[in-house]
């Protein structure tokens, strides 16, 4: 969330550096002043040498309201998803006289963990937490996670999938500390549902272990 920018000039000279800040995060330091633009933010000054301009970017998670009643939650510019586990089904088989064998067969996905879950009502901004790896898209290692307060719901499958909208917006159980990672790292997943209170108004242990402090 640091950017560096070493400026340098074989004389000095008085110009214009623009530089971009995001729409979507929470609020943004240059040299660790505090800014309000978004957008190109531009800094006049007369540079000679070597210039280190550092600008700071922080995203708070956000729950962003959707159609029926629904939740997703952002970090910044990400959506961030709950993955489901993934059993892969090879289906073979020969249409319009095209045989669909593998390599290029289709597959059936089902899921080996719960998925019906929703958001319980708590603040998020205190209690983010980021891992950093390298691989942007890999679901075992996501380059961010937040690990988020989460309840188990009401929520059926019907035909083989599970419905567009759960039964009912109501905790069914206890809440859990969940990982949700970055959207475009998973396959199955839970992106949209509802914020739930928690089960029969119990609290739960909402503390963060060591690991993410």
């Amino acid at each position: 969330d640091t950017l560096i920018y070493r400026i340098k000039v074989d004389r000095p000279v008085t110009f214009t550096f623009y530089h971009h800040i995001p729409d979507a995060i929470s609020y943004a330091t240059v040299d660790h002043e505090l800014v309000e633009t978004r957008g190109m933010h531009a800094i006049r000054r007369r540079f000679e040498g070597e210039t280190v301009i550092s600008v700071e970017l922080t995203a708070y998670p956000t729950f962003k309201a959707r159609s029926e009643g629904l939740y997703t939650l952002w970090c910044g510019q990400l959506l961030f998803a709950l993955p489901i586990g993934e059993q892969w089904e090879k289906v073979e088989y020969e249409a319009n006289g095209v045989s669909r064998t593998y390599p290029y067969c289709d597959y059936h996905i089902t899921p080996t963990t719960p998925w019906q879950y929703g958001f319980s009502q708590i603040d998020m901004k205190n209690l983010c937490a980021f891992k950093d790896y390298d691989a942007p898209f890999s679901t075992d290692q996501p380059p961010l996670c937040i690990r988020a307060l989460m309840a188990p719901i009401s929520w059926q499958a019907e035909g083989g999938h599970c419905k567009k909208l759960p039964d009912e917006p109501v905790a069914v159980g206890k809440e859990q500390w969940l990982e949700l990672i970055p959207y475009g790292c998973t396959q199955l997943r839970i992106a949209e549902t509802y914020r739930v209170t928690p089960y029969h108004d119990i609290k739960t242990d909402l503390s963060l272990d060591d690991e993410w402090l």
